[in-house]
C-alpha cells in the first residue's frame, strides 16, 4: 500500500510540474519585431520598428534599437563593436500589454555613426528580464537614397557611395545553423532581392527603369535628369 502511494504521489506531482510549465510556456510574453520605412515627400525618411506583444502577460521593454547586421567594426586597441542607432531613450521603459503593439521610430535627420548605407540593419529589443528578441534586418538606408532622400548635409561620402566591389550584403545570422526549432530566416538570412530599392541599381537598370517610368507617363524626383 506504501509503494502504491508512494507512485501515486510522484505521478501526481509530475503533473503539477508539467502543468506548471505548459501555463508558464503559455503566459510567457511573446514578441514579434516587424521593419518598416516611410518616406514620404511632406514627412522625413522614417525607419520604423513594430513590437508587437503576441502573448498573455505585459511585458516591459526597456531598450530598442537598430543594429549594423553584417561586419564588425574595429576600434583603436584592436576592439571589434556593432554600430547601433537608440530607438528608446536611456533609463526610458515601455510596457506592452497582451496583445498591443508598441512602434519606434528613428528618423534621418544626420547619418548614423559608422554605418554604411548598404548595411543591412537589424531591430531588437530587451525587456526587463534581459531577454532579446530580434527582428528581420533590411538596409533601409540604401533604400532611402534609391528613393530620392537627400544625404543629410555633413556626411562622410564614404558611408554612402558603394565600393567598386559592391554586392548586397547578407545578414548575419542570429541563431546557428543547427537549432531547427529556431525560424529559417535567423539561421539562413538572406541578401534584398534585386528587385527591390533596397540594392543599388547598376547604369544599365537604372537607364530601365526610368524607361519604365517615362513610358508609362510616371514622373518622380529622381528621374529629371533622365
Amino acid at each position: 500500500m506504501t509503494t502504491v502511494l508512494a507512485i501515486w504521489g510522484a505521478v501526481v506531482a509530475t503533473a503539477a510540474g508539467l502543468a506548471q510549465l505548459v501555463t508558464f510556456l503559455r503566459d510567457r510574453p511573446r514578441l514579434k519585431l516587424d521593419l518598416s520605412a516611410s518616406v514620404r515627400l511632406d514627412q522625413p525618411a522614417t525607419i520604423i520598428v513594430t513590437v508587437a506583444n503576441l502573448g498573455r502577460q505585459p511585458t516591459t521593454i526597456k531598450k530598442a534599437a537598430l543594429m549594423a547586421a553584417a561586419g564588425d567594426y574595429t576600434l583603436g586597441g584592436g576592439a571589434s563593436v556593432r554600430p547601433e542607432i537608440p530607438l528608446l531613450h536611456e533609463h526610458h521603459v515601455v510596457l506592452i500589454p497582451p496583445g498591443n503593439v508598441q512602434r519606434f521610430g528613428w528618423t534621418l535627420e544626420s547619418w548614423p555613426n559608422m554605418i554604411f548605407a548598404d548595411t543591412p540593419l537589424r531591430p531588437y529589443v530587451i525587456d526587463s528580464y534581459n531577454r532579446r528578441t530580434w527582428g528581420p534586418a533590411s538596409p533601409l538606408l540604401r533604400l532611402f537614397l534609391n528613393s530620392g532622400v537627400p544625404v543629410p548635409a555633413g556626411t562622410d561620402p564614404r558611408l554612402v557611395e558603394p565600393p567598386p566591389d559592391y554586392q548586397p550584403l547578407i545578414p548575419d545570422p542570429i541563431e546557428p545553423k543547427w537549432k531547427l526549432w529556431k525560424p529559417r530566416w535567423q539561421r539562413f538570412p538572406k541578401p534584398p532581392p534585386r528587385q527591390s530599392r533596397q540594392v543599388l541599381r547598376t547604369p544599365q537598370e537604372e537607364e530601365e527603369r526610368r524607361q519604365r517610368r517615362r513610358e508609362a507617363g510616371i514622373i518622380g524626383p529622381d528621374d529629371q535628369a533622365a
